[in-house]
């Protein structure tokens, strides 16, 4: 074999070799880089926990708060619930006592009416009897 043949076939081992090599680091390379945004990644979402608990504590108060206050507003529901419905039994109550009320004034003011016209009756009679001298 020719030294130029051999010396050509040995740089292009080589070079295969240095292109293969340079792949290899290449791709490592971005491997890192590639792992140190994943640890950035991380380290943001790590930084965040405290915000997150704190935010969390504050909503579990917030809750804790709505709850009393649904419970103060139950509580008042039932009381106006049972209010409107003993006002709405005072308000039948009055109704039939005043239904009561009105037919007693009807039979009173027949009454009055049936007395007027009795003591009417009883002049017209003492003015005939005085007039006709009975």
């Amino acid at each position: 074999m020719n030294v130029l043949r051999m010396k050509e076939m040995c740089m292009s081992a080589c070079g295969r070799r240095n292109q293969k090599e340079k792949k290899k680091k290449t791709k490592q390379a971005n491997c890192v880089m590639a792992m140190n945004q994943i640890v950035e990644y991380l380290k943001d979402k790590v930084d965040k926990i405290p915000k997150l608990k704190c935010q969390i504590k504050k909503l579990e108060t917030e809750l804790k708060e709505n709850k009393l206050e649904l419970a103060a507003f139950k509580t008042v529901e039932t009381v106006l619930v049972a209010t409107q419905l003993e006002l709405e039994k005072e308000n039948d109550n009055l109704r039939d006592e005043l239904s009561s009320t009105e037919t007693e004034l009807r039979e009173i003011q027949k009454e009055l009416m049936d007395v007027q016209i009795n003591s009417e009756i009883v002049e017209q009679s003492s003015e005939n009897t005085v007039q006709f001298g009975l």
